[in-house]
């Protein structure tokens, strides 16, 4: 009887890490959408928790980078200097640069008359 033993693959066994500029976008309370577009450019969106696009002077706030065929498009374990990782960072800027302290106008409900 022969014992063979697997082979391992060490590609397979690869570290992910997690990106420190995503993990410093999501403290600050918020979250990247990703949408793919053509000729492999991707468009990473700053969002708030619940999915809505974050706008600066009616304009969302965004940035494309390269794709690299669906490497590095996960923004949780991009690599560090690629692409995504650069306008995560850019991202990060402008997501630091937002008052969350404005009040927003509060909706006061008008009394209903019986007649």
């Amino acid at each position: 009887m022969t014992i063979t033993n697997p082979v391992t693959n060490e590609a397979t066994k690869r570290n992910t890490s997690v990106n420190p500029t995503y993990t410093a976008i999501l403290a600050l309370g918020f979250k990247i959408e990703i949408r793919s577009q053509n000729s492999g450019k991707s468009r990473a969106y700053l969002t708030d928790g619940k999915g809505g696009r974050i706008t600066e002077n009616g304009t969302p706030i965004f940035v494309d980078f390269y794709d690299n065929k669906g490497q590095s498009v996960n923004p949780v374990v991009s690599r560090e200097g690629s692409h995504l990782d650069s306008g995560l960072k850019k991202i990060l800027e402008k997501a630091g640069s937002i008052d969350w302290l404005v009040e927003k106008p509060s909706k006061i409900k008008k009394p209903k008359l019986k007649m």
